[in-house]
């Protein structure tokens, strides 16, 4: 099992995805909850729902996430975290994976969607299951995944690689992004 980076307290020191999964468990439900983004890709409109994590493990360099309408999120080779109840950003990952149940629909197995990132490289592929998914391709490496404030701070000005300008800020996690109106 490969060590991952993670930030925690604001030193960085190395962990185990297992650690990582155990950090995040320890904050439940304090954890940062909001809206997901990955590599610029929004999980629908821009501070359109809310997705708070109500459990957390781990497989090998694997962490998995289980969200409150049980929707699952995989992130493999998550480095540079930084988790605590104002922020969750993941910096990197080899892959993430999000799955969710089409909304309004039966959770049965043919509406379980998904939208599966895979970084190779200075590349990110993308593909869904979804059939209104984005046509485009992720944003560089640069875009983070993180948690959004799900209530928009007027004050925030965010640039276009991610950055605020303003002292609120984005809660990241690498590949994607999560933003809440805690």
């Amino acid at each position: 099992m490969s060590i991952l980076t993670h930030i925690l307290g604001g030193r960085e020191k190395q962990v185990q995805a297992s650690e990582v999964a155990a950090h995040i468990q320890q904050l439940v439900p304090r954890v940062k909850s909001g809206t997901l983004r990955f590599w610029g890709i929004w999980f629908g409109r821009p501070h359109d729902n809310c997705h708070a994590i109500v459990r957390a493990e781990a497989d090998g360099d694997c962490l998995t996430l289980h969200f409150n309408d049980e929707e699952t999120l995989q992130i493999w080779h998550p480095t540079g975290c930084q988790i605590d109840e104002q922020q969750f950003v993941i910096p990197s990952a080899t892959r993430v994976l999000w799955r969710w149940y089409w909304y309004g629909r039966p959770h049965a197995p043919g509406n379980l969607m998904s939208y599966d990132f895979v970084h190779s490289g200075a590349e990110v592929a993308f593909q869904s299951t979804f059939p209104y998914s984005h046509r485009r391709s992720p944003a560089s490496m640069s875009q983070q995944f993180r948690f959004i404030d799900r209530q928009p701070n007027k004050s925030l000005q965010a640039t276009r690689d991610g950055r605020s300008s303003s002292a609120s800020r984005f809660t990241s996690f690498g590949p994607a992004c999560l933003s809440s109106g805690r």
